[in-house]
């Protein structure tokens, strides 16, 4: 089984790095793609922005994009402090906004770590990806990393081109790919 790591970006975009920065008492903007339900996210990342406001003496509030294209839009004029993203969308950010700097990237035990699996029936013939020609493949989010951009990289490596099967793609997050 081939592993794929990459890395899920974290940009620090301008409050703390351009002469422009919002006053010390002004809240930093923490700014989330929206790939869960907002009280999901909201959960998992109000924690964080406490602790770095606690960590940096000035208030963080998290804002989730309206949309990807909000999202990407907001970041690339400057319009954030610190964003969360998916890999897709940190290329996408550089190709139409130029690079912004990187802060972090998710990690797992000290290792950057992103897992995908490609789902058949356990009583399914296919066995390889090179098994999938012709096959309906459900892929998620068109800008998800793992449930769009990875899969469709390694079924062409492995000889099964976008004509070579019938595709099913999701336009939710990539959560409902698993009920296809």
């Amino acid at each position: 089984m081939t592993r794929i790591a990459l890395w899920i970006a974290v940009v620090w975009v301008s409050g703390l790095v351009t002469p422009a920065a919002a006053k010390p008492d002004d809240a930093l903007i923490l700014a989330v793609h929206p790939y869960l339900p907002v009280p999901e996210i909201m959960t998992r990342f109000h924690p964080h922005a406490e602790h770095l406001a606690h960590e940096i003496g000035r208030p963080v509030k998290v804002r989730i994009g309206g949309n990807h294209e909000h999202h990407i839009e907001m970041i690339g004029k400057d319009g954030v402090d610190i964003a969360y993203l998916r890999p897709v969308s940190y290329v996408e950010l550089v190709a139409r906004y130029g690079k912004k700097p990187l802060l972090a990237r998710q990690e797992i035990t000290g290792q950057s770590y992103l897992r995908g699996v490609i789902i058949v029936r356990q009583d399914s013939s296919q066995r390889t990806l090179a098994d999938l020609k012709g096959k309906y493949f459900a892929y998620g989010d068109p800008d998800s990393t793992m449930s769009h951009v990875v899969p469709e990289r390694l079924l062409q490596q492995a000889g099964v081109p976008r004509t070579g099967r019938r595709d099913l793609t999701s336009r939710w997050n990539s959560n409902p790919v698993p009920h296809s």
